[in-house]
């Protein structure tokens, strides 16, 4: 092999890293589908998905389009109209397709930083720190989802829950308020204290995600976050419990509100494409655990990603840009590589 060819960076090299990666993870992948095919009745699962009529499936991909226009609403409002909500949805549409054969929903938020990045350029740091408080909001509103499930619900508690309904009610109300904490004075004064301490880049980045998480911990948007983040996660939880209704599989509203967000997490761990083979992993394991047939439970599952993919088509519309930032990040990428091997 020449030289070149070994240098840090080389674009073959990156590739052939690409290739092993993307094995590897099509390896994990299938382990989940042989693990599936070992414990699951093909033929009830078969029977399962056919049960969905194309109106259910239908009902389902208006909620899960009104998921991704509350969500980019809500973008809109916490940067203070800084990105336009269209740009936001291009965003979230491209973004949500191309996920589902990249490695974890993680990629996703990676790409779409860049796709946003786009329309004010220079800004990733903050579009990536407006991202991660969406997600943050998103799981802080669980508590309130909870809470609204628990009332809906109240009759066929899982027996867990009813066992220590009071201190998960605490809990639940207790976490709401926690951003709020940052706009003490004595925290921030702390906060403060500690980034004076630091030294040239990182005390710039220090300045700039607390300045921006302060940003996003106004009241107002605390309040307009919390409250369509409840309203988003109720549209995605009502995707899952359409779906698992048409296939039998007959979760209350707070076993689905308890399988959401662990579904969600597992779809972050690079072992699928997007959330294939995550989610249906963390769909078996609820079965397990609540007694209900798995074989109902990946017949929802298998469904919700069809009509995620369904739901994200306009997403087609945007490809060309996608490429683009696709290109950009690669660039990025194999920059930040030479740069920390040139340290060494």
């Amino acid at each position: 092999m020449s030289e070149a060819a070994s240098e840090p960076g080389d674009p073959r090299r990156a590739r052939s890293r690409i290739a092993i990666r993307f094995a590897i993870r099509l390896a994990l992948l299938g382990g989940c589908v042989a693990l599936f095919v070992r414990f699951a009745d093909l033929h009830s699962l078969g029977n399962a998905i056919r049960e969905m009529s194309l109106a259910t499936f239908a009902i389902a991909m208006l909620l899960d389009w009104g998921f991704y226009v509350v969500e980019s609403w809500r973008l809109c409002r916490l940067s203070l109209r800084r990105y336009r909500f269209m740009a936001l949805w291009r965003s979230r549409m491209a973004a949500g397709l191309v996920t589902n054969v990249l490695p974890g929903m993680a990629s996703g938020e990676l790409l779409r930083i860049f796709m946003i990045d786009r329309y004010r350029p220079g800004n990733k740091l903050y579009v990536g720190l407006l991202l991660l408080a969406n997600r943050v909001y998103g799981l802080l509103a669980l508590a309130s989802l909870f809470l609204v499930a628990f009332a809906i619900d109240r009759h066929r508690l899982p027996t867990l829950v009813e066992a220590h309904l009071v201190p998960i009610v605490v809990g639940c109300v207790v976490v709401l308020p926690t951003p709020l904490l940052l706009r003490i004075r004595p925290v921030r004064g702390a906060m403060v204290r500690l980034i004076r301490g630091m030294r040239g880049r990182m005390k710039r980045i220090a300045y700039t995600v607390f300045n921006a998480t302060s940003h996003f911990c106004d009241p107002t948007r605390w309040a307009l976050a919390l409250a369509s983040s409840t309203l988003s996660n109720a549209l995605l939880i009502g995707v899952f419990w359409v779906t698992g209704r048409a296939v039998g599989a007959d979760l209350t509203l707070t076993e689905w509100a308890v399988c959401l967000p662990l579904a969600a997490f597992a779809s972050f761990l690079p072992i699928g494409f997007g959330s294939i083979g995550p989610q249906d992993a963390t769909f078996v394991v609820v079965g397990k655990l609540t007694g209900h047939p798995i074989e109902r439970l990946l017949a929802a599952s298998v469904l919700i990603h069809v009509i995620q993919i369904a739901a994200t088509a306009p997403g087609l519309l945007y490809l060309s840009e996608t490429r683009a930032v696709i290109s950009d990040a690669g660039r990025a990428g194999l920059q930040l590589a030479r740069r920390a091997r040139g340290k060494r």
